[in-house]
């Protein structure tokens, strides 16, 4: 009877294991209950300020304006794709000519490579490089920093309109180019919609 007991729980337990991990599958970008087609384009655009802190949270710099277009690459319910081209991440703040503003004075932000946010999971985004990590120029064009990050954004839910979050990401300094740089971690948030302006739903 014990064999035959333990048999069975065997049984059940290598079904159990061998079931579908559906609940590991990725959600899937909608646009008024439609999933989003292949080559959709889409924007992100910055909720607050896209800041970078010192570890003590000490404010450095802030751009007040930052804004991603990109189009989607993948959706298909078990991966999420989006990729921001080489000029479709834009930032701008109050300095003069309308740069970011800092304790060291104005500077630009420049993303040396294209960026890729994808998903296979259910309730979180990466920023990577698209096989590279992030690079960031913050600066001018002859004194700048370049720093580097692949980022993991906040989890968000299920049927809820889709943002993007950084919180105290880390940013490796990689290049010190005329100028004293920092050891730095950027914070920003996103709203994701189309770029008519119609809201972007993970479902």
């Amino acid at each position: 009877m014990r064999r035959r007991l333990l048999t069975t729980m065997a049984v059940v337990c290598f079904s159990i294991l061998s079931l579908p991990l559906t609940a590991s599958a990725s959600p899937v970008l909608t646009e008024s209950g439609t999933a989003l087609a292949i080559g959709a384009s889409i924007k992100a655009t910055n909720t607050g300020g896209f800041a970078f802190r010192y570890s003590n949270n000490e404010l450095w710099g802030e751009c007040t304006s930052a804004e991603l277009k990109g189009t989607v690459g993948k959706n298909s319910g078990t991966s999420v794709l989006v990729e921001v081209p080489l000029g479709g991440a834009v930032f701008a703040g109050t300095g003069f000519n309308g740069v970011c503003t800092s304790q060291s004075g104005p500077f630009e932000v420049v993303l040396l490579n294209k960026l890729c946010l994808s998903s296979t999971s259910e309730d979180q985004f990466w920023f990577t490089g698209c096989g590279n990590n992030v690079e960031l120029r913050v600066g001018g064009a002859s004194a700048y920093c370049k720093y580097q990050f692949v980022g993991k954004t906040t989890t968000f839910s299920i049927n809820t309109d889709l943002t993007w979050n950084l919180f105290s990401q880390p940013l490796t300094l990689v290049e010190s180019h005329n100028k004293i740089c920092p050891l730095l971690n950027l914070f920003a948030d996103f709203d994701v919609t189309t770029t008519n302006g119609s809201t972007v739903l993970v479902s």
